[in-house]
């Protein structure tokens, strides 16, 4: 089970994606930049209900926590790379269903 102190970090470090996503001036920086039409546009929803659940007292499925960390973790995922419409949002989806996956009521 993904501890409360990870959960919250991850729903941090999501709306941290999002507001930089959101900014139009972005100062230089190693880190890889946010998508921004898909994180501050057609995501930004599922990215906040993703944040939103991982904060909520429930249990939630170690699956789940997994896919939401790997949005935040790779690179080349469609957080930070472009990709076809609707990636970014499909992948929050499948992240914030599989937090209630059968494993959840461990």
């Amino acid at each position: 089970m993904a501890s409360e102190h990870s959960r919250r970090r991850l729903a941090g470090q999501l709306e941290h994606a999002i507001g930089r996503a959101e900014r139009r001036y972005t100062p230089f920086s190693a880190a890889i930049p946010v998508c921004h039409a898909a994180a501050a546009g057609e995501a930004r929803g599922a990215l906040l209900d993703l944040a939103e659940r991982l904060r909520a007292p429930r249990p939630v499925d170690p699956d789940g926590a997994r896919l939401a960390r790997e949005l935040l973790v790779d690179g080349c995922g469609p957080l930070y790379a472009p990709g076809a419409p609707g990636e970014l949002r499909a992948a929050a989806l499948r992240a914030l269903g599989a937090l209630d996956a059968h494993g959840a009521d461990r």
